[in-house]
């Protein structure tokens, strides 16, 4: 993501950063399928609004995530 505007004036922006997204599946006998992946690997402190300048990620913290699917 690109830099963002901190000001009404668009005038001070933070700089940009990248999100890194990881998921894996396995497939089980049974027509099961087993899903898992973390979000925002590479979590950084982080705001979810611009209140001040600062170098911050501007968004959702790191989570984690576990899914078992049945296929019909």
């Amino acid at each position: 993501l690109g830099p963002r505007a901190v000001d009404a004036a668009n005038s001070t922006t933070l700089p940009g950063h990248v999100l890194v997204h990881v998921a894996a599946q396995w497939y089980l006998p049974g027509k099961l399928a087993l899903l898992a992946g973390v979000r925002n690997l590479g979590d950084k402190r982080h705001v979810v609004a611009v209140t001040a300048l600062d170098d911050v990620y501007q968004g959702q913290r790191r989570t984690a995530w576990l899914r078992l699917d049945q296929h019909y």
